[in-house]
């Protein structure tokens, strides 16, 4: 056995990002995933910003065109002894190829079925097309991100696809322990970004239910923080302070040079206040180390090139490398999390296009 998901068989038929890389954590724990690619290959094989590991590696290539009766023909005889199925496809095309959910569980009724699209299933708004980004807006994520008396700002990176990745794989965890467990059958596992986020800015929602007033931005803080900002060095770096007590507050102060009469004594912006200007006059190594000896949370606001070079980061393998026959050898995080008795084992590559169209279609 190789990794917890050993013997799953999973076809992962979507493209973009969220879908695939559901697909991928579920391959980096063991399960046997197919990629289907359409002729000449996934678009992302040759992306700029060279995502193709994290959507393909540990995979199986299959060349496969599903525009064609007669590939959608071939899905149809694979999903027949598959346990899980990833789509991504509007859900008018996927009946209209005969690939919907009710088809196939004619097929194979243990399928799990995992349907990622932008709004679900169902709802007025289950035709429009949707992604990440606009979920990102939809669900309220974008209304409180930015300084307070700014504009509202998308992330910087791909959240709304890698939350909802994530919602995805657990999704099928659960579906596969209830047919495992309880002799259940397959389901449909109903995907997208909206409900995926949600979860994610769920404080939002209560924070609304207690003042009757929608959250405002307010740059780096939380409003149940006590400190948690973003701090200038005098070498130009920039720290991260996360104190969520009021002991952490008090000797935040202290270090600071703040006088406070008691730990409750010190508002929040003036000890912040005091700790900028403590912060812009020492070296970045200096205020972790000062803060990290006290036991209060603090980082260096890394880069791609620092935590490359972080010894923790170093010491526990936090990063692998993967090879592309199309872009060469790219770094990578390594799977999480790390399970002690059927650890993950990184893939070193990825397939090259339709490699194993021959040797799946045959099985």
């Amino acid at each position: 056995m190789s990794g917890a998901l050993a013997g799953l068989r999973v076809i992962d038929t979507a493209t973009l990002y969220a879908a695939p890389y559901l697909a991928t954590l579920l391959a980096d724990h063991g399960a046997d995933v197919v990629k289907i690619e359409p002729p000449g290959g996934d678009s992302y094989r040759h992306h700029p910003g060279r995502m193709w590991p994290l959507l393909a590696r540990g995979k199986r290539s299959v060349e496969l065109d599903l525009r064609s009766e007669a590939g959608c023909a071939a899905l149809r005889r694979l999903v027949v002894d598959t346990d899980v199925l990833v789509v991504n496809m509007p859900l008018a095309t996927l009946r209209k190829r005969g690939l919907d959910y009710s088809t196939l569980r004619a097929l194979n009724p243990g399928l799990i079925y995992v349907s990622v699209t932008g709004y679900g299933q169902d709802g007025p708004y289950a035709d429009r097309p949707g992604n990440g980004t606009i979920a990102e807006a939809f669900s309220g994520l974008t209304h409180v991100t930015g300084e307070q008396d700014g504009p509202p700002i998308l992330p910087s990176v791909p959240t709304g696809d890698a939350v909802t990745a994530l919602t995805g794989a657990f999704g099928v965890l659960a579906a596969c322990y209830h047919r495992l467990a309880h002799g259940g059958g397959g389901q449909l596992i109903d995907v997208n970004p909206i409900d995926s986020l949600l979860q994610a800015v769920a404080p939002v929602h209560t924070a609304y239910e207690g003042s009757g007033e929608p959250p405002a931005r307010l740059g780096s803080r939380l409003r149940d923080s006590v400190v948690r900002n973003v701090f200038p060095t005098e070498d130009g770096r920039w720290v991260a302070i996360g104190a969520s007590t009021p002991r952490h507050l008090a000797d935040l102060a202290a270090l600071a040079g703040h006088e406070t009469r008691d730990e409750a004594g010190a508002p929040v912006g003036d000890v912040e206040a005091s700790l900028r200007k403590w912060t812009s006059k020492q070296h970045h190594t200096v205020v972790v180390a000062e803060l990290v000896e006290r036991r209060l949370p603090v980082s260096l606001v890394q880069n791609a090139r620092d935590i490359r070079d972080d010894p923790h980061v170093r010491s526990r393998a936090c990063l692998t490398e993967v090879t592309t026959a199309e872009q060469g050898a790219i770094t990578v995080p390594a799977p999480a999390p790390r399970l002690s008795g059927t650890p993950a084992k990184p893939a070193t590559r990825t397939p090259d296009l339709g490699r194993h169209t021959g040797e799946v279609l045959g099985e």
